[in-house]
């Protein structure tokens, strides 16, 4: 069974034999005279090709075999019928070799919008901890600080939260579970903070950062509160030792960066 990259493949190495068979009888079969404006036309419609959706320029590619057309049957009155068949063999390479290209231009714009794509989502996953879907620690601290500025520009205050698992095993089964705890906290955060204005981020190997914007301690307890209330309704989670397996710290920062940063360098609270 064939990939799509293998068709992808295939289809191009059919697409450049043709381009160079056309080429090779534009070159010999059509007249030097009309080579140049047939060359710009073809130049015209790559570059387009690149730029435009392929239905725009495939619209081009039909005014042009159109046009071509017309400046065909215009040299077959003038010269006459003995001049009819060649003028036929060359209008059916332009349009072939015309089509030839328009494909090969539409199939290299699509390697290069899919390659901008995985860049793109390549460029996005590396903002995420693949542990535990929370922005890793450098990401966090970038975002964070920009919220800190715009928090003291707004005279707002925000909140830092540190959830640290307890007895976290680094290694071995003990490891795997420990792992699956910080994955259905990462998961709890998520949904029980504010998608759109708060802030998590994974402080590896077991802690969860989470920036509440425009609150205070108050507002900081009310999501804790959720967030454990939520770790209590799984069934694979001791809803009774929740207080002793994680550490919850709160930290006002109010509206100087200076806090901010002193909070990100200290260690998590875990006795």
């Amino acid at each position: 069974m064939h990939s799509k990259n293998d068709a992808w493949k295939l289809n191009l190495s059919l697409l450049t034999l043709l381009e160079l068979v056309s080429a090779y009888l534009f070159a010999r079969l059509v007249p030097a005279a009309h080579q140049p404006w047939a060359a710009g036309f073809l130049v015209v419609l790559v570059v387009l090709t690149y730029f435009w959706r392929p239905l725009q320029s495939f619209i081009l590619l039909a005014i042009g075999a159109l046009a071509s057309s017309f400046v065909y049957v215009w040299l077959a009155w003038n010269e006459g019928s003995a001049s009819q068949l060649a003028l036929i063999e060359q209008q059916v390479i332009l349009i072939v070799l015309g089509t030839v290209t328009w494909g090969m231009g539409v199939y290299v714009r699509g390697f290069v919008e899919e390659a901008r794509a995985l860049r793109a989502r390549t460029a996005e996953l590396e903002k995420y901890s693949p542990q535990t879907r929370l922005l890793t620690l450098n990401e966090f601290k970038n975002e964070a600080r920009m919220a800190s500025a715009i928090a003291k520009r707004r005279g707002e205050h925000n909140v830092l939260l540190w959830l640290t698992l307890r007895g976290f095993a680094p290694e071995g089964a003990a490891g795997r579970t420990s792992a699956r705890l910080m994955s259905i906290l990462s998961e709890t955060i998520l949904s029980s903070m504010r998608s759109d204005i708060d802030i998590a981020g994974y402080l590896p190997p077991n802690t969860a950062l989470v920036l509440l914007q425009n609150t205070d301690e108050h507002g900081a307890r009310i999501v804790v509160d959720r967030i454990m209330a939520a770790l209590r309704k799984q069934q694979s989670l001791n809803a009774e030792t929740l207080e002793r397996d994680i550490a919850v710290e709160i930290v006002p920062l109010g509206q100087d960066a200076a806090a901010l940063e002193a909070a990100l360098q200290k260690e998590p609270e875990i006795a």
